[in-house]
């Protein structure tokens, strides 16, 4: 009686796939949230709790990132128009109002980066 032969399928173990595999590297993203969640969770502080049902967006009933994105898309929109108004116009008016839609917007922009 002959032994039959066992074909392994590549990557379904055996020394020379484990050989072959790299372990693929952690993404940043999910590197940096590991590390704000040990810097503001650590020990379950009920500060710490509230801080991230603020973040999170949980008072609000839905995630706070997104209603944050709006501020920076509308103020930075409403630069651009400004920014027409002050061509065609030769006031300052126009130049103040876009340089301080900008601000917002950045400002909004930091706010959202912080929640997502």
């Amino acid at each position: 009686m002959t032994d039959p032969k066992v074909d392994v399928a590549p990557g379904m173990g055996g020394l020379d796939s484990q050989k072959l595999q790299k372990p693929t590297p952690q993404p940043i993203e999910d590197r940096l949230q590991k590390l704000v969640d040990r810097a503001l969770y650590v020990g379950g502080r009920p500060q710490a709790q509230r801080l991230r049902n603020l973040l999170n967006g949980t008072w609000l009933g839905e995630p706070l990132h997104v209603v944050l994105t709006d501020i920076p898309i509308g103020a930075w929109t409403a630069a651009m128009i400004f920014d027409a108004f002050s061509l065609i116009r030769a006031g300052r008016e126009f130049a103040w109002a876009a340089g301080a839609s900008i601000a917002i917007g950045l400002v909004g922009a930091a706010g959202s980066a912080v929640t997502g």
